[in-house]
């Protein structure tokens, strides 16, 4: 709301978040796992009894070394609603309005180290990131900040994901790797990107609307002076 009343529109970045992991069965699950493969191995050996079929099974012992004693849970399942700065969201410029443009591209700023870990993107290109930038918080502080290669400390890659409109793809690729984190593949939402724009004041045939403080701008400095 405070992006909508300054910049004339706010853009939240709307996902689903669904998370995995592996943990041990308790005791009572991993018997009935057992139980039921043993099942179906006896099952299975008594039908091809029946027909006549020289099928080998696997006996009882090695069913339950087979067994597994793990097994995948839902950590996390629930839709994701993040504000995006409206300088860290790009738009196609020949467009005059979101629902026409061509193409959006978001920029983030990730830790080197958080980069280089993540499993959702591609490890060969992973090993080929290189810190490109350092922290905005550095960076404000650092009065006498002249840019990373005079003396800034590089810490962060920049990561630009990036979606075709029109192909209804989207990609991952960082500043300074010539290969692609994700690939450009089919956009994996119901829907073309995952931005949605609160827009103010309308201006015509321009992307970009009117803020409320950006209307009152021309007053304001007629009552400074």
């Amino acid at each position: 709301i405070r992006d909508f009343v300054l910049f004339g529109h706010g853009i939240a970045k709307v996902t689903w978040v669904l998370r995995e992991e592996e943990v041990d069965m308790d005791r009572d699950e991993y018997s009935e796992t057992v139980q039921q493969a043993l099942l179906e191995v006896q099952q299975g050996r008594a039908q091809a009894e029946r027909e006549g079929l020289g099928v080998t099974f696997p006996s009882d012992d090695e069913v339950v070394r087979a067994a597994p004693t793990t097994k995948v849970v839902v950590s996390a399942d629930h839709p994701s609603v993040e504000r995006v700065s409206p300088f860290d969201i790009y738009v196609d410029p020949d467009a005059t309005r979101f629902k026409t443009a061509r193409w959006i591209a978001q920029r983030m700023y990730v830790p080197i180290e958080v980069a280089k870990e993540n499993e959702d993107w591609s490890p060969s290109a992973r090993k080929k990131l290189t810190a490109t930038a350092m922290s905005e918080a550095k960076r404000e502080q650092d009065t006498n900040f002249e840019g990373e290669e005079r003396g800034g400390e590089a810490e962060f890659v920049v990561v630009w994901e990036y979606y075709d409109l029109i192909a209804k793809t989207m990609c991952v690729f960082a500043e300074g790797c010539d290969d692609y984190l994700v690939e450009p593949d089919e956009t994996p939402l119901p829907f073309p990107h995952p931005f949605v724009f609160a827009l103010n004041y309308i201006v015509p045939e321009k992307l970009y609307p009117l803020g409320d403080v950006e209307s009152i701008v021309p007053l304001q400095m007629e009552l400074a002076l």
